[in-house]
């Protein structure tokens, strides 16, 4: 059951940051965060959740929105500078986040992540893995290169699945279950001329 519950939070938490879900300070400004209250009925206090390319659009979204609800974040950028400027600004907002370099499309990434989520949060349960990393390349299906299309499946896909297949024992740890989240496409629902791989 709190499986489900966590799932269907940062479910709503992305249509918040979207703009989507309308009610009082939600969706009124998809680039404001909601700032729900820690004390509300809607607290993750406890729970610690790792977001990947937390540090802009819907990522930086999803990571403030976790926090503002009480959650610990952990959360990973490809560049240093807007890293470290996030985080000194959740931290200046009294927000519990943490967070190191890496870029999950690669093992190397992935293995920095882990690490640093398990430096951060030693011998400790994780309760949930948002999947958020994602890339594109403007272009018809015909005319990718084999690199092109290696590169969005290995950000896309293979980061995804991979971190969860590595995450699954720190995951599992909770004992009431975790949960994971992957973000997509609309274009699974959706037809796009363009941008076939990455959709």
């Amino acid at each position: 059951m709190e499986q489900i519950l966590l799932s269907c939070l940062i479910f709503l938490i992305v249509l918040a940051a979207l703009g989507v879900v309308e009610s009082s300070g939600v969706g009124s400004n998809p680039l404001q965060p909601t700032k729900f209250s820690k004390d509300s009925r809607w607290s993750l206090k406890g729970k610690r959740i790792v977001v990947t390319g937390g540090t802009l659009g819907i990522g930086r979204a999803i990571v403030e929105e976790l926090a503002y609800l009480g959650a610990s974040v952990y959360t990973c950028a490809r560049n240093s500078d807007v890293l470290n400027q996030c985080i000194d600004q959740w931290r200046k907002d009294g927000l519990e986040v943490d967070g190191c370099v890496a870029d999950v499309s690669t093992e190397e990434g992935r293995n920095t992540l882990f690490d640093g989520i398990r430096d951060t949060w030693p011998q400790q349960c994780v309760h949930g893995l948002v999947n958020n990393v994602g890339t594109n390349i403007r272009k018809r299906a015909i005319e990718y290169s084999t690199d092109e299309y290696d590169k969005i499946m290995q950000t896309n896909l293979h980061s995804a699945f991979k971190l969860t297949q590595q995450m699954h024992t720190i995951l599992n740890k909770s004992g009431k279950g975790s949960c994971v989240v992957n973000v997509g496409s609309v274009a699974g629902k959706v037809y796009c001329l363009y941008n076939t791989i990455a959709n």
